[in-house]
């Protein structure tokens, strides 16, 4: 359960993206589980673990206890209610149905500014892998102290590519900004799957693959969504005194019949470089999981780990 902030300080909390309904890996899903499940609800990976649970586990050492929310959509109760049979209702946000990312930040953001205005926020999506995840979560730390320095600017994590990848979201770095001896910089502009001699470019010109990981105060990502998406927006603000009360549900399953499918990386981001900075992320191996291709090569990967790691204990 998130308290309200008494203290002045911008608590840290999380959101996780986990109402989406994975279409592009649908078929593999199908074929892993035998039955039409969301890759998030899935044990894709070698350890039985859904991605969801992963990324859980990947940033609970980071927040307080209270302090992650999880953004789901209630189509989907029968995956994830095993998961959070024992959650706190402040501690998860359920969607009537999913309407893009845009509509899930916006809900999650209004739920936290309700009891917690002053807090910093990191939003992370659900389908991604980490090899090193503590090294990523620093990153994520920097981050967060780059926008108590920098409080109107929204961080994203760039990675650092290893290859001209046309799946991938890029972005095209601009100037250094100060922010504490952060590397931190501006945002030229997104390239969204760019052909091959674009994605060439971009990867010898020092780009980053987008993670989608952000890191932003309350008030700037309300002034974000403000400026981009108010028809998302103004529909939340409006029935936000319902929160936490017996008539939420009712009315937002009257606002989610309302609203259209928003992107929030194409439709807020992308429309707003101004207001966002850049951080790199280097020496991380990290994947998007959004292709059958993907995730053959991160099970390629932690086949490998395992037997280096196994290498070295027989060494021992």
């Amino acid at each position: 359960m998130i308290a309200a902030d008494d203290s002045g300080q911008r608590a840290r909390t999380a959101v996780i993206l986990a109402g989406g309904e994975g279409m592009r890996l649908r078929d593999f899903t199908r074929a892993t589980l035998g039955i039409e499940c969301p890759k998030q609800f899935c044990p894709l990976l070698v350890d039985g673990r859904t991605l969801l649970e992963t990324t859980i586990s990947r940033i609970t050492p980071s927040f307080q206890p209270g302090r992650i929310i999880t953004v789901l959509s209630q189509p989907h109760e029968c995956f994830y209610s095993p998961l959070f049979s024992d959650a706190s209702p402040e501690d998860i946000v359920v969607q009537p149905q999913n309407r893009g990312t845009g509509a899930a930040i916006v809900y999650a953001l209004l739920r936290v500014a309700r009891m917690s205005p002053d807090a910093s926020i990191a939003i992370f999506p659900c389908d991604h892998y980490v090899r090193d995840e503590r090294k990523f979560m620093s990153y994520v730390s920097l981050a967060f102290d780059a926008v108590a320095a920098r409080p109107e600017l929204v961080v994203l994590l760039g990675i650092k590519p290893t290859a001209p990848d046309t799946g991938y979201g890029w972005i095209e770095p601009a100037s250094r900004v100060e922010a504490d001896d952060v590397p931190l910089y501006r945002i030229r502009r997104f390239w969204e799957k760019p052909s091959i001699d674009l994605a060439q470019r971009l990867f010898v010109s020092d780009s980053l693959w987008n993670s989608f990981v952000m890191v932003g105060q309350v008030s700037a990502l309300m002034e974000l969504v403000m400026r981009t998406i108010p028809h998302v927006y103004e529909p939340f603000l409006q029935v936000a005194d319902t929160f936490g009360t017996g008539r939420e549900r009712g009315v937002m399953e009257k606002v989610y019949r309302r609203l259209d499918a928003t992107d929030f990386s194409a439709d807020v981001l992308a429309k707003a470089p101004e207001h966002l900075a850049v951080l790199r992320a280097a020496d991380v191996k990290w994947s998007d999981l959004g292709t059958r291709e993907r995730v053959t090569e991160v099970l390629a990967d932690l086949r490998q780990a395992a037997a280096s790691y196994g290498s070295l204990g027989q060494a021992k």
